[in-house]
């Protein structure tokens, strides 16, 4: 396959995910609560907080990015911080992947993946929810 379609490619594999996760959060209406949008989807509650009366690492992550979409960037930071940063993350793959597809530039080729990338998003998932865990102890 010659490079130009694998590029192309490439920029529909990763347009497609990132785009349809912002198109559900948009669909979604956010939750004044902070938590709980998930549901929405057919989901149970979380069962973490059912059992300990704590959230989760995820919990408010999908209020989170339905409320970036929808412009509440306060609303998104409040229930979830790297939902933000997660929402913003999936714009740029989805705009990247988009100038992949049609105009056949490599944006991710110039870009160098490492595990401090993993390691980076990990430690702002932990620290949103230690956020969220001094938040509910209110």
């Amino acid at each position: 396959m010659a490079a130009g379609k694998k590029i192309r490619l490439r920029g529909i594999i990763v347009f497609l995910p990132c785009f349809g996760v912002l198109v559900v959060g948009f669909l979604l209406q956010p939750r004044k609560s902070g938590y709980g949008t998930h549901m929405q989807l057919g989901m149970t509650s979380c069962g973490f907080k059912a059992r300990t009366g704590y959230p989760c690492p995820a919990c408010g992550l999908t209020t989170s990015v339905s409320a970036m979409t929808h412009g509440h960037i306060a609303q998104a930071w409040e229930a979830h911080p790297f939902g933000v940063v997660f929402a913003l993350a999936l714009l740029a793959a989805a705009v990247a992947g988009v100038f992949e597809l049609v105009a056949g530039v490599d944006i991710f080729g110039r870009v160098e993946f490492s595990a401090w990338w993993v390691i980076a998003g990990g430690g702002l998932l932990l620290a949103g929810w230690a956020i969220n865990l001094l938040d509910s102890v209110d």
